[in-house]
Formats: C-alpha cells, sequence, structure tokens
C-alpha cells in the first residue's frame, strides 16, 4: 500500500500582535497592564484557551466604598464576604477578580490560574456586578501576567502523517462503507431521478491534495494552515477546539455536472484530533469530502439532494523537527 506522508508543525497559541516563533509562546504574552477601579471590566489584553496556565501578580490600593473611604489592596478587604449580586460572591469585597467569559476565578495579589473556559480575559475588582456600583470606585492595581504553560503545547511539534488508504469511508443514507482508495472511482449512489450516479473520477486526488509540508498554528481559537514551499499562497484558515484539541479546516468548495442534470457540490475539510493518553501523544483525523448530489434540478439545486461523505484517515506519529 502506498504511503503519502506529511510533516505537520503545530504551533504555539499566538496572543500578541505580532505573530511569535514556535516555542516562544509565553515570553510572547508576558505583560504588566494597570486595572481602574472605576472600571467594571478592564481588558487584560490575553486570549486564553481551557487548560492555559497562568500567573498574576498584584499590587497597588483601590477602593470600592469610595463613601465609606475603605481602602484595600489586591486581595481585598480582610475578614469580608461579599454578598449575592456582587462579581465573585463569598470572596472578599474588593478582591481583584478574573472574568473569562462570564466565568470569574478570585485572583488577589498572587495568584496562578488553570483556566478551564476560553476566552479573552478581563480584570475587575469585586464590586456589585452593574455599572453604575464602579462609578465612583477610585484607586487602581498594577498587575503581572505571565503564561505559564499553553493549552495547545500538548499538540506542539512535528508529525509524520500516514493516509490509511486500504480505510476510506463512504457514507451515504445512513450507511458507511469502507473501500480502498484504488476502488473509490468505481463507487456509486442512487440519484434521486433514480439509477445509479457515479462519483466524480478526481474524488480520490481531491482528498489527497493536501501531501507534503505544512505548517499549522493555532491563534486565538483558530487554526492556519501554511505551505511554506509557496510562502506567497494565501493561508488555509478554521477553528480549534481547545477543550476536545480538534481542530476543522474548510479547504474548499465547487460544482460538478455529472448526469444530465445532477449535479455535485463539493466542500472539502480536514479534521484532526489529539489522541489522549496515546503513548508519544500521537495524532488522529481525516481529510473528508462532502459531496451533496442534486438531481432533477437545475445548476441552481433545484429539486432534491443526497448526501455522501467520503473521508481518507489518517495518523500522525511525532518526531523529531
Amino acid at each position: 500500500m502506498k504511503k503519502y506522508l506529511i510533516h505537520i508543525p503545530l504551533c504555539a497559541i499566538l496572543l500578541s500582535v505580532l505573530p511569535a516563533p514556535c516555542g516562544s509562546e509565553a515570553q510572547a504574552e508576558d505583560r504588566t497592564i494597570e486595572v481602574q477601579a472605576n472600571k467594571i471590566l478592564n481588558d487584560a489584553k490575553l486570549y486564553v484557551q481551557a487548560g492555559d496556565v497562568v500567573s498574576f501578580k498584584a499590587k497597588g490600593e483601590w477602593t470600592v466604598k469610595p463613601k465609606e473611604e475603605v481602602s484595600c489592596g489586591p486581595d481585598g478587604e480582610p475578614g469580608t464576604s461579599a454578598p449575592a449580586g456582587y462579581q465573585l460572591p463569598g470572596a472578599p469585597i474588593g478582591a481583584l477578580v478574573a472574568v473569562v467569559l462570564g466565568k470569574r476565578y478570585l485572583v488577589g495579589s498572587e495568584k496562578e490560574i488553570t483556566f478551564d473556559n476560553s476566552g479573552p480575559v478581563q480584570l475587575t475588582a469585586n464590586a456589585p456586578g452593574k455599572f453604575s456600583a464602579y462609578l465612583g470606585n477610585k484607586g487602581a492595581l498594577t498587575v503581572r501576567i505571565e503564561v505559564k504553560r499553553t493549552a495547545a503545547a500538548g499538540i506542539n511539534g512535528r508529525y509524520e502523517i500516514t493516509f490509511k488508504e486500504d480505510e476510506v469511508v463512504v457514507a451515504s443514507g445512513g450507511k458507511k462503507k469502507v473501500i480502498p482508495l484504488e476502488e473509490l472511482e468505481k463507487e456509486k449512489v442512487e440519484g434521486q431521478a433514480g439509477g445509479p450516479v457515479q462519483l466524480p473520477a478526481d474524488t480520490a486526488e481531491k482528498l489527497k491534495e493536501l501531501s507534503g509540508v505544512i505548517d499549522v498554528e493555532v491563534e486565538k481559537g483558530k487554526v492556519i494552515i501554511r505551505d511554506p514551499e509557496h510562502p506567497g499562497k494565501a493561508p488555509l484558515k478554521g477553528l480549534y477546539d481547545p477543550n476536545k484539541k480538534e481542530f476543522l479546516i474548510h479547504l474548499e468548495g465547487s460544482i460538478k455536472q455529472v448526469v444530465g442534470t445532477c449535479y455535485f457540490t463539493h466542500a472539502k475539510t480536514i479534521t484532526g484530533k489529539l489522541v489522549s493518553g496515546h503513548p508519544g501523544r500521537d495524532l488522529e483525523g481525516s481529510i473528508n469530502l462532502t459531496l451533496a448530489l442534486f438531481c432533477a434540478g437545475s445548476e441552481t439545486h433545484k429539486g432534491k439532494g443526497k448526501g455522501v461523505t467520503v473521508s481518507l484517515p489518517f495518523v500522525g506519529k511525532r518526531v523529531s523537527p
């Protein structure tokens, strides 16, 4: 069986304005910011993904009770417990709090946090969670932020990808069939107008087009694939799910007439996933070609359609750069 290999360097999450080289994600994200007491949410200029480990060190003084002239540091007022309606009930009043898409984390003067959700980080004082409650607050904290470990670090590296050409999956009408890639050109599906319709002759080639050396970067929940041999070529972009450690990239779409008024639309994607707990932290995934067959209609896709998905699975073994 012929093997097709791809070397895939999976790089760091790039969160700074300028892209950083692979392996320098933590240095690129270290920063010091000022957090104002009179702002309900202060932008930390940091995007985290579930599993990122970030340390915070804060100093300074502010007040969230300006009428009472009570000041405190980033650990909040000693001996207090914020009631319901505050940013983080149960935490000290006035303490420094991090917010990621509605979820709150107690920071205080020094804390290392492993985030379990993804999104932009915002910082605030533990005060009543409404805009008007912050207007009279005074003071600010200086906060040092250091990214200790990024969630994507588990898949960073170079992999040797081998296509499983004897395990091509053809799914249509709730049924799945596994065939060798060399037999794909013989595969037929039932058209809506009756009679079998053969899959496009170039289906196998479209599945293998990704062969070669590609660079993959994860940046703010997005995946970017570049062709290092053609730096001027536009990169391919997709989505990365940090919770499932999966990436999805839409590669192309097209329309092809096959028989009479029957048309296939192509939508090619590549999906990849880190195999957790597997020796070497390898990758698995597939290149998928979704074919929507429209018959008894026109090129504008009038009439009923039939969906067919052809998937070429691969495995990726981690190798030295």
